[in-house]
């Protein structure tokens, strides 16, 4: 195992790199989510550790965890913030626990869930009255009050800027239709694209019309039976469409995408200046979790790494997550760029970079 993880691990890195080296050149745009009709939405971070956390604290003292303890630190914590806001309701403090319709590819919802943290965060996110947040955060199981942020997405890349050729086998495995089984292109590799979603059926990824399996589907043989490159699919707004905006299609070609050819400096296709272009890791599988349309949510994202860890029954667990989004405050110019917060999470090795 160690030797195979070894072998993958200059895909891994550049995966990783390429979300630091896009926040750190790519300027986005953030607008803080207002008050909207009287109300806030907010996410209420609480004292105790998440379970990656606490897993990742065990281990290091030598301990064991089983992965039904961590669902059994997960349980608990649960039970913790059914009496936070249990504590929320006996306080007057009028609030509703915000929660997502995942929606079937008809339209039609499929299942409804709750927007609660255990295992990447402790939390759980609300929407209330501006006037009570100060109150919230004087209570004394919540550790921290976040208000929910839209980001507004944008993105432009190159492949060569961060060298990934320069990791790749003897013979680049760029396409669909390559099989040398050398291994350095992303082979065996899971890569989540938390974004506006993912177009599956786009020639980048196969042309293969086959939708991705909905993520609250059980792992039945007919339900994994699905897109042989956009494995996985859970929209996490009120839109069920693939990609209405395109830009989680753009990230997910710039990590996975294979072979393919654009019109050059002619503006003609097929023609002899075509540019070849493909991903990072052009043989990697796709997980698509949409948190957005046009506009990033917080809580929908949070919401996406978590169960981007979880793995398992839920999907499978990816090695590193994609996207692009950037933070600025309500008024004023954006941030700057260079000012990033790196994250490792201790249960998955997932890696992920964002702005501060």
């Amino acid at each position: 195992m160690n030797a195979t993880f070894a072998r993958f691990r200059p895909i891994v890195l550049l995966v990783s790199f390429f979300a630091i080296a896009a926040a750190i050149i790519f300027k986005s745009v953030t607008v803080p989510v207002g008050a909207e009709g009287g109300s806030a939405a907010i996410i209420v971070e609480l004292r105790d550790d998440p379970a990656a956390i606490y897993k990742a604290k065990a281990q290091k003292i030598g301990a064991t965890v089983s992965a039904e303890q961590v669902q059994n630190y997960r349980d608990g914590l649960r039970t913790k913030q059914d009496q936070f806001l249990a504590a929320l309701s006996s306080s007057g403090v009028n609030f509703t626990v915000i929660s997502r319709d995942i929606k079937n590819y008809d339209g039609s919802t499929a299942a409804t869930v709750q927007l609660r943290y255990t295992l990447v965060y402790n939390g759980v996110a609300l929407k209330v009255s501006p006037s009570v947040i100060g109150a919230i955060k004087n209570m004394s199981q919540v550790k921290s009050v976040h208000a929910d942020s839209k980001l507004f997405p944008s993105l432009h890349y190159r492949v060569d800027y961060i060298h990934a050729p320069q990791v790749y086998g003897n013979y680049q495995e760029l396409s669909p239709f390559d099989n040398q089984h050398e291994g350095y292109e992303g082979q065996g590799m899971y890569v989540s694209i938390i974004d506006t979603g993912v177009d599956w059926t786009h020639p980048m990824f196969g042309g293969d019309p086959t939708p991705p399996r909905l993520g609250v589907a059980p792992p039945t043989p007919a339900a994994t039976n699905t897109n042989q490159k956009v494995v996985y699919y859970l929209p996490l707004t009120d839109i069920a469409v693939n990609d209405g905006f395109g830009h989680g299609t753009h990230v997910a070609s710039t990590v996975a995408g294979y072979l393919a050819q654009a019109p050059g400096p002619d503006g003609l296709p097929n023609t002899s200046d075509d540019i070849r272009l493909h991903g990072v890791a052009p043989q990697a599988k796709l997980l698509s979790y949409k948190v957005c349309s046009d506009i990033f949510s917080t809580i929908a994202t949070v919401t996406a790494f978590q169960q981007t860890g979880e793995g398992g029954a839920v999907g499978p667990t990816a090695r590193a997550p994609a996207g692009s989004s950037g933070g600025a405050p309500a008024s004023g110019p954006p941030l700057p760029a260079s000012v990033i917060r790196i994250t490792v999470n201790p249960l998955t090795r997932i890696v992920t970079a964002r702005l501060l």
